[in-house]
């Protein structure tokens, strides 16, 4: 009858270990697919801001290109301004090509100092960063013209593979 009894006793603990392993796996389970449910959102959610920062990286391309054809901007603050917005949509070589004209002439005056750092700046060091910028403005206006009136109407191609 002890026997008996034992046997039950640890049937019935046997038992309860069982449901209780299968409540915290049930638990656990509920668990992940909440953590899974959390993490799409949280990534469409980013894939969305992501995908409006480069509609209004796209957007800013095409006000700056409108602006240098309107003569609202300088040659030089638009290069800037066009160079960086490329590089944060990283864009291919190809399909920066037509616009390389920014690149060269934020590459010329890079160096100079902007913001703060420019109004800090001795008159005479004005003066010498302000005929860099003229020049450069100078040797590339008319390459810059063609650029920009293609950056007013600005798109991104995206590359194409076909197969057979």
């Amino acid at each position: 009858m002890f026997e008996s009894t034992l046997q039950s006793v640890l049937f019935i603990v046997g038992v309860v270990i069982i449901l209780a392993l299968v409540a915290v796996a049930g638990f656990l389970h509920w668990q992940l697919h909440l953590r899974k449910k959390r993490d799409a959102l949280l990534l469409a959610e980013q894939e969305a801001k992501i995908s409006k920062n480069r509609e209004d990286a796209i957007n800013s391309l095409r006000i700056i290109g409108k602006s240098y054809m309107a003569e609202q901007v300088e040659l030089g603050e638009a290069s800037i301004r066009v160079s960086n917005l490329m590089d944060y949509l990283s864009l291919t070589e190809s399909q920066r090509a037509p616009y390389r004209v920014f690149d060269e002439v934020n590459a010329k005056i890079k160096h100079i100092p902007i913001l703060q750092a420019w109004k800090d700046l001795p008159a005479k060091e004005k003066r010498a960063h302000l005929k860099a910028i003229y020049r450069a403005e100078n040797e590339y206006k008319d390459f810059a013209r063609d650029a920009a009136k293609s950056l007013a109407s600005f798109e991104i191609v995206e590359a194409t593979f076909y197969s057979a």
